[in-house]
């Protein structure tokens, strides 16, 4: 399967690109089949994909497509952009302690030693 938004080729069965992570199809809400990007119906219950176009409606762009399958709320991409930016707010707080705490001196190491 190709990937939609780095078009690198993928094989069956993968529910994420191997390259840039994004998430190659969707998941049925009732059922949790996985289902690839195109498909209109659940290929396990049936039950048509939320927000799916009805058999009047024009076709979805490609861009649409590629945007639906990269939005915040699915795939790994929304994960791992959590945590770095929970690893990043760890870090500033880490150093702002690190920064508040005085510096030792030698004669406070001589002082320590001298006990």
């Amino acid at each position: 399967m190709k990937c939609s938004y780095c078009t690198t080729p993928n094989r069956d069965g993968r529910r994420f690109c191997s390259r840039c992570g994004v998430m190659l199809g969707w998941a049925c809400p009732r059922c949790a089949f996985f289902n690839h990007l195109g498909e209109q119906h659940c290929g396990g219950c049936g039950v048509p994909r939320l927000g799916a176009e009805t058999p009047h409606a024009a076709p979805q762009s490609p861009e649409a497509t590629v945007q639906a399958a990269t939005s915040p709320t699915t795939g790994r991409s929304a994960v791992i952009k959590d945590e770095i930016t929970r690893f990043l707010q760890e870090q500033a707080a880490a150093q702002n302690h690190h920064e508040q705490t005085a510096p030792v001196s030698q004669d406070d190491i001589d002082t320590l030693f001298r006990r």
